[in-house]
């Protein structure tokens, strides 16, 4: 799949950073996972998402990827054929959501995921949350 996008990172790579950031003293890290990818399948999706749950990162943003290979000359190399249809893509995206919940991070919406003591999901319990088209902080979660 990484393959498929030229986009080639191992999860010892990534486990490495978030290691090397903690160490360095950022407390606060966002994943970004997305669906809808070529030859992404519900078990790479599983897989993926254990994988980050595994390293804990304070927030999650789960997206679709969007195919413009007009706007975005790089995607013209991906074949389409190997594209998730509407109805995986969005199976995909709610599987990856309810391993989030199960692992005991809070649902912001449909595609943001917090830890429970994280800010975000502090004003969603709170009544606070105000979304627009992205929820990005304004300051770090309180420790």
């Amino acid at each position: 799949m990484q393959r498929a996008i030229n986009r080639l990172q191992t999860f010892e790579q990534t486990a490495t950073s978030v290691e090397r950031l903690r160490r360095a003293g950022v407390g606060w890290l966002n994943f970004n996972l997305i669906y809808g990818l070529p030859l992404q399948t519900m078990q790479s999706c599983l897989d993926t998402v254990a994988k980050c749950i595994e390293l804990r990162p304070d927030r999650l943003w789960v997206f679709g990827y969007a195919h413009m290979p007009s706007f975005k000359k790089h995607q013209r190399k991906i074949d389409e054929h190997a594209l998730p249809q509407t109805v995986e893509r969005h199976l995909q995206s709610e599987l990856i959501a309810e391993a989030l919940v199960d692992a005991g991070y809070v649902r912001i919406g449909f595609d943001h995921f917090a830890l429970p003591g994280d800010n975000l999901a502090a004003a969603k319990r709170q009544g606070r949350l105000r979304r627009n088209f992205r929820v990005t902080p304004t300051t770090p979660p309180k420790r």
